[in-house]
């Protein structure tokens, strides 16, 4: 188990629904915030960072500010529905979001945020191509019109079957541009 102290934001200051949260314990989150504790921002991420499903939306249902970092933390463990959630409520679709997908090799959630109109750029194409992951390559090529300089930036540091699927999409762009 992740313990709260080990997480990079930790703070001496935590409150008595932070550790609810961090253990997980859904009865106590929600009789504490029925009891006025206050909801914050840092119980939403930390309830992002440990895939608790119910608690982050017991938390949103209280108003906890949703934030890019929430979605920052579901993104990289790859909680789908945690992430669809926090954009539902209205967490901004971020770069770092879609990088650490293609990092990571989450095609449902590189798709989902492709669908929901992610910024793509340079890094979570270079990201998908050295770690081999072809799928997230081709969504990530046919969503986004990278430059000819990123593209062959890219093809230097990933394997010869990303390299073809990379030139043959370059190819096709010149071909249509002549």
């Amino acid at each position: 188990m992740v313990k709260y102290k080990d997480h990079p934001n930790y703070s001496s200051n935590v409150t008595e629904l932070d550790r609810a949260v961090e253990n997980g314990d859904k009865r106590k989150v929600k009789e504490l915030i029925e009891r006025d504790a206050p909801v914050s921002e840092r119980a939403l991420r930390w309830a992002s960072f440990k895939g608790y499903v119910d608690i982050v939306k017991i938390l949103i249902d209280y108003k906890a500010p949703v934030s890019k970092w929430a979605l920052f933390e579901s993104t990289h463990y790859g909680y789908v529905d945690i992430i669809k959630m926090l954009i539902d409520y209205g967490a901004p679709v971020n770069r770092d979001a879609i990088y650490w997908a293609s990092f990571y090799g989450y095609v449902d959630i590189v798709k989902m945020l492709i669908d929901y109109k992610a910024p793509v750029d340079e890094d979570a194409l270079y990201r998908a191509s050295v770690e081999g992951y072809i799928e997230i390559v081709k969504m990530i090529i046919n969503y986004h019109q990278f430059t000819i300089k990123e593209i062959k930036f890219v093809m230097k540091h990933c394997n010869n079957e990303i390299k073809h699927i990379l030139h043959r999409h370059l190819s096709m762009r010149i071909l249509k541009e002549i």
